[in-house]
């Protein structure tokens, strides 16, 4: 049989057998306490039993999980220690064996398994000679098993959809994600807020430093995520030209509505700060482009043919065209050769032609010399750009 203990730890209250608790897993650097920023989450707790009909001695198991959600491998959630005999605060009882253990944890793992109730599992076990391996639930060898919980309170957290989780910075309280937009196309990001204790969450923007010229944050909304009832806002942005090579912050901060840690609501541990850096076009020519003022021999009557190709490293549109050609027998294909039916870059919103769809394009150059060209030199310059004007390279052809 069980023992109910005492109030195992203070301030917690553990109230056994089967017993209820609740905790609330404060960060270090939680900005609502700077009075508690290095209180532990943990619970001592310990379990005594007896057995009224013999001396025997007796063994007490603790067992839990694996706990909902549990997938950190490196985090110790339960630390067990054991200690056999009697103690003082239980003399007068006809104790047999006591355990102690205790559940101990940190904001970061509580965020990481996101369960709302951790629950575990104790029995007494008579462990006489003649029942030294008599394990049976219920039998008459073995106590009931009893069960316990722990409800631990944790404050909302940011993340963006998609992106990695948010990076920690010099400051312990502003977190950052970086991400990548592009010039005339627009950018789509989820910043969702969720709670493992599924409380209602409100999203709120940070004045300084507001949003990008020109961003939106729709209205909030709820969506399964990691949890069913994150909280969700979108923020859209189509960034301009003329903001082409800056970097842009957007900071969000989330609020929970339960008053049980905080009174007035308890706010997420970190401000998240998402950085949007606009590139800008950098294109190159393909390595097996002919190097600039290159000379090859044709034959009359004959052709050749050599395929360049061009990239636009950071995903905008890219087309190849020709500046001026000597003569009309040296020409460049009219489309790239990889024309795609849907565009796949960047920027092909502002350009209707069919020229600009993918951010690779190659063509090939044909020159074709007749009878009475032998001696002549024709020359192709070419020039590969985006569909924006914002960058450009040159180079020439000659046979």
């Amino acid at each position: 049989q069980f023992i109910d203990p005492p109030d195992s730890f203070i301030p917690s209250r553990v109230d056994f057998a089967g017993g209820y608790d609740e905790i609330c897993a404060y960060s270090p650097f939680d900005p609502m306490l700077d009075s508690f920023q290095n209180r532990p989450i943990s619970v001592d707790v310990e379990l005594a039993a007896f057995d009224s009909d013999t001396n025997d001695p007796l063994e007490i198991e603790v067992f839990g999980g694996p706990f909902p959600g549990f997938v950190n491998g490196n985090s110790t959630l339960l630390t067990y220690r054991k200690n056999f005999g009697r103690e003082a605060h239980l003399a007068g009882l006809n104790v047999e064996a006591t355990r102690n253990f205790t559940f101990n944890s940190s904001l970061e793992d509580i965020i990481d398994t996101c369960v709302d109730v951790y629950v575990w599992t104790a029995r007494a076990n008579d462990r006489g000679e003649l029942n030294n391996y008599t394990h049976v639930d219920g039998g008459p060898f073995t106590a009931d098993n009893q069960t316990w919980s722990i409800k631990v309170h944790a404050p909302p957290t940011l993340v963006v959809a998609g992106y990695d989780a948010p990076a920690e910075t010099a400051v312990p309280s502003i977190r950052r994600v970086s991400v990548v937009a592009h010039a005339a196309s627009t950018l789509s990001l989820d910043i969702h807020a969720f709670d493992c204790n599924r409380d209602d969450i409100s999203i709120f923007t940070l004045e300084d430093p507001g949003l990008p010229n020109g961003a939106e944050l729709s209205a909030q909304r709820l969506e399964r995520g990691r949890t069913e009832v994150d909280a969700v806002k979108t923020l859209t942005w189509s960034p301009t030209i003329e903001q082409v090579g800056h970097v842009y912050r957007a900071c969000f901060v989330a609020k929970e509505t339960t008053s049980y840690c905080h009174s007035d609501g308890w706010y997420s541990p970190y401000v998240l700060c998402v950085e949007i850096q606009v590139l800008a076009p950098k294109i190159s020519w393909l390595p097996a482009v002919v190097p600039s003022g290159a000379e090859f021999a044709t034959a009359v009557g004959c052709e050749t043919r050599i395929e360049i190709g061009a990239v636009d490293e950071n995903g905008y549109c890219v087309y190849i065209d020709a500046i001026s050609s000597s003569s009309s027998s040296i020409q460049l294909q009219s489309n790239c050769t990889n024309t795609i039916e849907e565009p796949t870059c960047f920027g092909s919103e502002l350009t209707p032609s069919n020229q600009f769809r993918d951010s690779t394009c190659r063509k090939w150059i044909s020159h074709k010399p007749v009878y009475g060209d032998e001696g002549k030199q024709e020359v192709l310059c070419l020039v590969a750009k985006d569909n924006l004007n914002m960058d450009e390279v040159r180079t020439d052809f000659t046979s």
